[in-house]
């Protein structure tokens, strides 16, 4: 029922405004507007965190987890470091060219992140002049262009190419058109000073508390990030950063006119947060992270009725039973795929038999499946194959009931059988899930550093997403009680032990130690590396 109804309304207040079309553009437009998003979920690289407070530990003291989804990449995007020097005792994850740690932890406290959503982008068409296309009207006068020549030298040939890029006051022309005499111009965040990517984990590296996080969570500008924190007095936060366009009067999902009247009155300052919920657990999975009873301006563009939410849904469920969850459990709830698709469409293989041997095989095997998807199971192979099928897609665009609805549901089997003889043979054992749901480990510049494909459980919208190779969770009770994983290998540099030795925790879910304390550290070290001058 959540996956079918979305995550809440998205035109409430404090969420989502419909598209507005400015009053200059709408004689352009009919009357009647429909803006929809499939409701079809796609298998997407999400991003998972939660953080649950002593209320729903063991220890009465937060544990973080964070798993920020990616496409995965030879060699590994992320790379564990721990940094110590005076004033720093920082672990966690870092990607290159950045510097610092973006998802880490502290003697005091951890964070994570997953993408948020919000605008922070905007493209403005500008009037340019018919008798010089190099300036636009702005506040009903001529500005000229910015216009920087590069010169390009290409092998072979003896003279540069030369491109010329504009800037307008707003930013960087990327269309022009001349014959209307318009150019399009987009205006971003990222112009303006202090947003390098991640730079504001340097300010988290040192927060001593989830009180001191909100402060210095406002220094991450870019990405735009939904941040949580846990602490060791027990404090539980969120807050949704990033630097947003403060829009007085519109919204900035179109393009707006350049002429000075749709402009940026500064940023705002007054982003989603929480604090301690009752509910003892903060949770985002992508979603729509306005907290309950957030009434300011919407900031977030992201629609969640008609897309996918089968992951939040699912933590939701998992952490709403009021157990008490240790880091093995969380260890379980990352790798939990559990389908609330498949529980959603469960009843469709329900209460019939079909004449075609096959077929009636096929749909007992998914009325019989426990809606898990693991690698080897041959159920869950047949019921994703099935919601690819043409058959399928019709029963999601029409109202259909009774034998209507059960005649495209054996026709769908069909085509799925067909479709998997045709891929994998006639021996229905080979057909397994994670020959659909496969990470392949190709390196990006050299095939023979390539690895392996890797045959996983998960994806298809479960909290174990196909994106996930990183993970975290964080035990502020006993910062040596923390575990980590980074496949397929920390090290960058095939042929070393280190390049592909965890391929196998991509859908192990095993998880290694991650410990924080010196005495915790010196444990389990295996090599030091002493640069002198």
């Amino acid at each position: 029922a959540a996956v079918n109804r979305g995550d809440g309304n998205p035109f409430g207040p404090g969420v989502l405004p419909p598209l507005e079309i400015v009053p200059e553009y709408r004689h352009l437009i009919s009357s009647l507007q429909h803006a929809r998003v499939s409701r079809e979920p796609q298998d997407e690289d999400g991003s998972n965190n939660w953080v649950v407070s002593g209320k729903l530990s063991p220890t009465g003291v937060p544990i973080v987890s964070n798993d920020p989804h990616r496409t995965i990449e030879m060699p590994s995007l992320r790379y564990f470091v721990h940094l110590v020097s005076p004033g720093w005792n920082v672990i966690g994850g870092t990607e290159p060219p950045y510097f610092g740690v973006d998802g880490g932890s502290n003697e005091n406290m951890a964070w994570g992140f997953t993408f948020a959503g919000i605008d922070m982008v905007d493209t403005f068409v500008e009037e340019t002049n018919p008798a010089d296309p190099s300036q636009t009207m702005y506040n009903g006068s001529w500005e000229r262009m910015k216009i920087v020549r590069e010169e390009i030298r290409v092998k072979g040939e003896a003279a540069p190419r030369v491109a010329e890029l504009k800037f307008t006051r707003h930013g960087p022309v990327f269309y022009e058109d001349l014959r209307n005499h318009r150019a399009y111009v987009a205006k971003s965040v990222n112009q303006e000073p202090g947003t390098a990517a991640f730079k504001g984990s340097l300010k988290l590296a040192q927060a001593t508390s989830c009180e001191d996080f909100f402060d210095r969570a406002m220094f991450w500008k870019v990405p735009t990030h939904n941040l949580i924190c846990g602490d060791k007095k027990g404090n539980i936060a969120l807050q949704v950063s990033g630097l947003t366009p403060d829009r007085d009067g519109w919204n900035g999902r179109l393009p707006a006119p350049g002429t000075g009247k749709y402009e940026w009155k500064g940023f705002r300052s007054d982003l989603p947060r929480e604090f301690n919920p009752e509910r003892g657990y903060i949770a985002t999975a992508n979603d729509n992270t306005h907290p309950p009873g957030y009434k300011g301006r919407p900031v977030l563009f992201r629609t969640s009725v008609g897309v996918e939410i089968s992951r939040i849904a699912r933590i939701r469920q998992m952490l709403g039973t009021g157990q008490k969850f240790g880091v093995e459990d969380h260890e379980r709830m990352q790798h939990d795929a559990y389908s609330l698709r498949a529980e959603r469409d469960h009843r469709l293989f329900k209460g019939w038999r079909s004449k075609d041997a096959d077929v009636e095989r096929a749909r007992a095997m998914i009325e019989g499946w426990d809606k898990i998807l693991t690698k080897d199971s041959a159920p869950a192979a047949i019921y994703v194959r099935w919601t690819g099928t043409e058959a399928a897609r019709k029963r999601g665009t029409r109202r259909v009931i009774g034998a209507n609805e059960q005649a495209l549901v054996e026709t769908g089997l069909r085509q799925a059988l067909d479709r998997l003889t045709k891929d994998w043979g006639a021996d229905w054992s080979q057909w397994r899930y994670g020959r659909i749901n496969t990470s392949t480990l190709d390196h990006q510049f050299i095939p023979e550093y390539s690895l392996p494909a890797a045959e996983r459980p998960g994806g298809f919208n479960t909290v174990n997403a196909t994106g996930a190779n990183f993970r975290r969770i964080i035990d502020l009770s006993n910062v040596d009680n923390s575990v980590w994983t980074n496949a397929p290998g920390q090290s960058g540099q095939p042929g070393s032990p280190f390049y592909g030795n965890n391929r196998e925790l991509l859908a192990s879910g095993q998880y290694l130690p991650l410990p924080h304390t010196r005495k915790g550290v010196d444990k389990i070290v295996a090599y030091k590396l002493t640069i002198t001058p």
